[in-house]
């Protein structure tokens, strides 16, 4: 009898589990208690060894949670964030900054906390549901369709016809085709090498 009440217990709990999965309900795990800081450091410690951002993109994070815990309080636990607190924050970050500014923070803050749920360390994004300052607006496509990119052509003078060909072809950045260097162009392999700094990684394109 007891073994029987410890598989109907087995069976009522994974029907639980299967309705919150149903229900988009996530199960909370057990927390480990850690503070703000705490977490700064071993998300910045991480993201630093994986090199999987840019530099500048962690330098931008940097800045925005140092801000961000500098308002809360390094020493306050991380499971303890509140709706609260996080609208206390977004009151004094939106009449600080510019709209676009504010949305450009809260998607980073948003995302660095996706992080500390990924690692048991949150059970909720506390951003999840820190409105955006303005609406997204409607993108159009920023290819040149041939029709644009023939009229370009015929518009361009002699100097910068060749540019814009080349830019197109090779799908570079200004930026890119600026910084090209006689190093970078390989006539025996038939590449060109894009340095890419930011990325940490360069670009090859066949000539």
């Amino acid at each position: 009898k007891a073994a029987e009440h410890i598989r109907d217990d087995k069976d009522e709990a994974l029907e639980i589990d299967k309705a919150r999965a149903l229900l988009g309900l996530r199960k909370n795990k057990p927390i480990e208690p850690i503070t703000l800081e705490q977490f700064e450091i071993r998300y910045f410690d991480y993201i630093e060894r994986a090199r999987v951002k840019a530099i500048t993109t962690i330098d931008t994070e940097r800045y925005c949670f140092k801000h961000f815990r500098q308002f809360v309080g390094g020493k306050s636990a991380l499971a303890s964030l509140s709706s609260g607190c996080i609208r206390q924050y977004h009151q004094w970050a939106a009449g600080q900054l510019a709209e676009a500014t504010w949305d450009s923070r809260r998607a980073t803050l948003h995302s660095i906390f996706g992080i500390a749920i990924k690692w048991g360390l949150l059970n909720d994004n506390p951003f999840d549901n820190v409105p955006r300052c303005r609406q997204p607006a409607k993108t159009r496509n920023k290819m040149l369709s041939r029709t644009e990119y023939a009229d370009l052509i015929q518009k361009a003078d002699s100097f910068w016809q060749p540019r814009i060909r080349f830019i197109h072809i090779t799908g570079c950045r200004v930026s890119e085709a600026c910084k090209l260097q006689k190093a970078d162009v390989d006539l025996a392999s038939k590449q060109f090498t894009f340095r890419r700094p930011k990325e940490r990684h360069d670009r090859t394109v066949p000539i």
